[in-house]
């Protein structure tokens, strides 16, 4: 600490002893600055709310496409955040927000190699435009990723399609055995032939002799 500090001496405490305009009050520069931060924190506000304004109408412009996204998809948030800046969220990892300008759009997108720009106008249709292209790129993807891990679960189930055989052909029908009735008949006929014959034979050995 710094040693053999004078005293501050108040001499001229005395409002008339001090030259004309020079006189100063702490409550009066304690309300200019307070006057100032106001004016600044109103123009703060004033812009956040022009941001969000231009926000609001991005969002209107979306309103059919989200109506038309289907009601199982739940990744898509498209909200606008109550943070200064406001942003407008697509899903979790993109969000539209203003540029500098105030006037431009920004759509980025945060992914493992940082924060990537995917369109940057002022045009406000088409950005709802690339916005809407955006959403459908993820639901594509969404249904080949469906699709991807149905195969994988086929395939892990050996009922893969390269794993289906092709129908083996059908073998001809076997020829029907003979029934019972048929061969009782055959049985009869057999005997009946078998006994005329010995009779034959019999009246042919007793003429002769």
């Amino acid at each position: 600490m710094p040693e053999h500090l004078e005293p501050f001496e108040m001499a001229d405490a005395d409002p008339s002893s001090r030259p004309a305009g020079t006189v100063r009050s702490l409550q009066e520069a304690i309300r200019r600055v307070q006057e100032v931060a106001t004016a600044k924190a109103d123009s703060l506000a004033d812009l956040a709310a022009t941001e969000r304004a231009r926000l609001h109408l991005l969002a209107e412009a979306l309103a059919d496409v989200v109506r038309d996204i289907p009601p199982e998809v739940d990744f898509f948030i498209l909200a606008i955040s109550p943070a200064d800046p406001p942003r407008l969220w697509i899903d979790m990892t993109s969000h539209v927000a203003l540029a500098r300008d105030r006037r431009t759009y920004r759509f980025v997108k945060d992914t493992r190699l940082g924060r990537v720009v995917l369109r940057e106008t002022p045009v406000l249709d088409r950005m709802a435009d690339a916005v809407t292209d955006y959403i459908a790129e993820r639901l594509i993807e969404r249904e080949r990723a469906f699709e991807a891990d149905w195969l994988l679960a086929r395939r892990g189930s050996g009922h893969g399609a390269q794993a289906v055989p092709y129908p083996a052909e059908a073998a001809p029908p076997a020829a029907p055995g003979p029934l019972p009735g048929r061969l009782s008949t055959f049985a009869a006929f057999a005997a009946g032939l078998a006994l005329g014959i010995a009779a034959l034979l019999a009246f042919a050995i007793l003429r002769s002799g």
